[in-house]
């Protein structure tokens, strides 16, 4: 039998109710209406055919309610607890209400409130450009991304306490996701670590910005669900307990940058190696220039230039030498970049 025979099919239920195929998608995916118009979706043809499929609760078809002004309606459509219509004395009709606001009276008649401006947090202006009930609304935002959000409540918009994800501090901006600034990774907030990079990195007043005025956070790090995401995704809870998030070992030397194709995690031994001598910067001993790695003392060389390349030989066969002790417990893209690392 094709579907489209079964629909309009008709059985009675174990209740003694008629029912019929209203429209059929799959054997596990059909929508059956009742005889007084109650529809009920997603339901399996096996349960429909054995008569297993019962009515939903008291048909609230016919049943009378006032809005907000105090205008009667009648529902005359009922798919779901949110998608019901309701009819006015003059013959208008709203639909996509939610039960709860109708029998709470808490709609209008007509989208009044669409085109209506509020102050909202941060300075902010919302725009009420959809209205389906005070549950029930879409705002846009004027902020840089234009922000629209969905199934907003009208309350929060009209006493300004609506939240604008969107916002930024500092460049960084939380955005609209799974994470927020208590989700724990491994007993690990994300969020205090993406802030301080953001706060380290844009922030002229952050003690830390000095050092750090020449770095820079990927666009995609901008959003902390990106970030989020990338950490719950690369966080070794059980082996990276104490870790650092490494910027430098796959970073330009002179272009560096916080981003998901150059951070890692790494032990706080590792991190250390990156930071390097520059080659105006060599340590001068007796008019000769001295060169030590972590400490050990390598040499003394009458050039700088000589000290220099010294120094670049010796501290990439430390790296290593470092990366073959922590073989196994790094990842094998920290391996590869610590063995072939040039300075």
């Amino acid at each position: 039998m094709i579907k489209s025979f079964r629909e309009g099919e008709s059985v009675i239920n174990s209740e003694g109710f008629t029912m019929s195929v209203l429209n059929y998608r799959t054997a596990n995916d059909m929508d059956i209406v009742f005889k007084d118009g109650t529809i009920k979706k997603g339901v399996r043809y096996s349960h429909f055919q054995y008569g297993k499929i019962k009515r939903p609760f008291e048909s609230r078809i016919g049943k009378k309610f006032k809005d907000a002004d105090g205008l009667l309606v009648e529902i005359i459509e009922y798919i779901d607890a949110k998608c019901v219509s309701v009819l006015y004395d003059d013959g208008f009709v709203r639909r996509g209400l939610e039960y709860a606001s109708i029998a709470r009276g808490s709609f209008l008649k007509n989208k009044s409130r669409v085109g209506a401006i509020h102050c909202i947090k941060y300075g902010y202006k919302a725009t009420i450009i959809e209205y389906f009930s005070s549950l029930n609304c879409t705002v846009k935002i004027n902020d840089w991304n234009n922000t629209i959000l969905y199934n907003v409540d009208y309350s929060i918009v009209k006493n300004g306490t609506l939240k604008n994800y969107f916002h930024k501090k500092n460049n960084g901006y939380l955005g609209l996701g799974d994470f927020n600034s208590k989700t724990e990774c491994g007993g690990i907030k994300p969020y205090h670590i993406w802030r301080s990079i953001i706060e380290r990195c844009y922030n002229k007043n952050n003690n830390r910005h000095i050092s750090y005025r020449n770095v820079a956070v990927s666009n995609e790090w901008m959003n902390f669900q990106n970030f989020g995401k990338w950490f719950k995704d690369n966080y070794d809870t059980q082996k990276m307990r104490g870790w650092h998030l490494d910027k430098d070992l796959f970073s330009n030397i002179e272009n560096k940058i916080y981003s998901a194709e150059t951070c890692c995690f790494i032990p706080n031994e590792i991190n250390c190696l990156f930071k390097h001598v520059k080659k105006n910067n060599m340590e001068v001993s007796n008019k000769k220039f001295k060169v030590t790695i972590r400490k050990k003392y390598i040499g003394v060389f009458e050039t700088k230039e000589k000290a220099y390349s010294v120094y670049k030989e010796k501290k990439e066969e430390y790296i290593k030498e470092k990366a073959r002790e922590w073989q196994g417990k790094i990842t094998d893209r920290v391996y590869s970049k610590m063995m072939d690392y040039k300075i």
